[in-house]
């Protein structure tokens, strides 16, 4: 990771914006939820416990870095540089190797993930169906397994780690935004249970949510401008065709046949 000169006006909201990345995705586990034997008891105390956990181990490890190596933003490995400091090159090995394992889970939580994210939407008829299709031996959406996987390793190749990581916190700003936005058109438009949790002035943290979002959106260069671009295009696209699908099979219905 780069550093920033100090005291420009940029620095610290990049650094926020870096940090979503270290912090953001526990929405994650959410997604395979209807898997999930009684995810409305467990799914909660998983959410805070997981970010309670990350938050103390990712806090220590920058602590430790900053106190071992006061100019740690001068190396790309600072965790291992500290640790071949304090414990000497097989320190330096043992880190690396945490570091790779690391990767390693947050791949998989990906790939366990964000694939069901596409079988659902397509299950619903906003993406087309074969998206929803499911492995008949391993009970998987494999195909959208493989496309998540595809477009992984496409962006690996496009751009290196920080490039990346800001395409990452890029999204994670837009889905985030999005979510808060249609709060409050949820709630006009649906009867929540009053036994639901209901989080109070949630119009005021939606508003409040979807500034931050603003706010800390980067500055893109032309390959993450290209990025965007292709993503406007193809939810433009998808939209067009959900809804004129929605139309046909409306007009098909027995009801308008009637």
């Amino acid at each position: 990771m780069t550093s920033l000169p100090a005291g420009r006006p940029g620095t610290w909201l990049h650094a926020v914006l870096l940090l979503m990345f270290a912090y953001g995705g526990y929405e994650t586990a959410l997604m395979p939820g209807g898997e999930a034997r009684n995810p409305r008891r467990d799914y909660p105390f998983a959410l805070f416990a997981g970010l309670a956990v990350c938050t103390v181990v990712f806090t220590m490890a920058q602590w430790v870095v900053i106190s071992v190596l006061p100019q740690a933003s001068t190396t790309d490995r600072p965790m291992a540089a500290a640790a071949q400091l304090m414990l000497g090159p097989w320190g330096a090995g043992l880190v690396s190797v945490g570091v790779l394992v690391s990767c390693y889970g947050y791949l998989s939580a990906n790939i366990l993930g964000f694939p069901r994210i596409l079988f659902a939407l397509a299950e619903h008829r906003d993406i087309p169906s074969v998206m929803a299709k499911v492995h008949p031996k391993f009970r998987t959406p494999h195909v959208a397994i493989l496309v998540l996987a595809g477009c992984a390793w496409i962006f690996s190749l496009a751009g290196g780690f920080q490039w990346n990581l800001t395409i990452s916190a890029m999204s994670r700003l837009i889905y985030y935004g999005s979510v808060c936005a249609a709060l409050p058109v949820l709630r006009r438009r649906q009867n929540v249970p009053s036994a639901e949790f209901r989080l109070p002035m949630g119009d005021v943290f939606s508003v409040l949510a979807v500034g931050v979002s603003l706010l800390l959106f980067p500055k893109l260069d032309r390959p993450a401008l290209l990025v965007m671009a292709v993503l406007t295009g193809c939810i433009i696209a998808n939209s067009l065709w959900a809804t004129r699908r929605e139309q046909i099979s409306e007009r098909e219905s027995p009801a308008a046949l009637k």
